[in-house]
């Protein structure tokens, strides 16, 4: 008896974990905001090509909870012009449905992307979308703050109820970005 116990608390710990790693601790709509402000810091920004910022939001289409971030996203963005431009530049969103961390090294040799907004994934391992980003000089954000840890750059938690931002300085510096003194005073840096 004890040991089918022990085996269900097990059990309970392991998948109360994953959920947890799963968490978005701040709404979509104020991390898009809050990202668009980190964005408007990287004084290093430069577009690949063209006159317009190309996004693409990488998620998982059979994966609910990556589907649903997604869908806000897009639904957020077409409510809401003020994230269709910056600096007078013109921002096209685009989407990725991602299986395995290839996918996404395939999609960035074949496409112009100059930022990435990583939604929940399942059975992806971050570290190897991380080089992937580094590779390209894709500068990444997540939903997900535990990636930062990761190896991605930036990620939006929480801090006694309020939104903090998260930067891998490392990450973020060798994707090409430089962030301004001031919003690396007013983030938790994870190195």
């Amino acid at each position: 008896m004890k040991k089918i116990f022990f085996i269900l608390l097990i059990l309970n710990l392991l998948f109360s974990r994953t959920s947890f790693a799963q968490e978005i601790p701040v709404p979509v709509m104020n991390q898009l905001q809050i990202f668009y402000k980190i964005f408007s810091s990287n004084r290093n920004f430069k577009l690949k090509e063209g006159n317009a910022i190309e996004i693409c939001i990488v998620y998982q289409k059979k994966f609910r909870l990556s589907s649903g971030i997604k869908n806000q996203v897009l639904s957020i963005i077409e409510e809401n012009g003020s994230f269709k431009k910056f600096d007078n530049k013109k921002i096209n969103f685009s989407i990725l449905s991602i299986e395995n961390e290839k996918t996404l090294d395939n999609y960035l040799e074949s496409n112009k992307v100059d930022i990435i907004l990583i939604t929940p994934l399942r059975a992806v391992n971050i570290e190897l979308l991380a080089e992937t980003t580094r590779k390209h000089k894709v500068l990444s954000f997540c939903f997900v703050p535990e990636y930062v840890e990761s190896g991605l750059s930036v990620g939006i938690g929480s801090k006694a109820g309020k939104p903090k931002i998260l930067i891998n300085l490392k990450a973020s510096r060798e994707e090409g970005a430089d962030f301004s003194s001031q919003l690396l005073k007013l983030s938790k840096i994870i190195n």
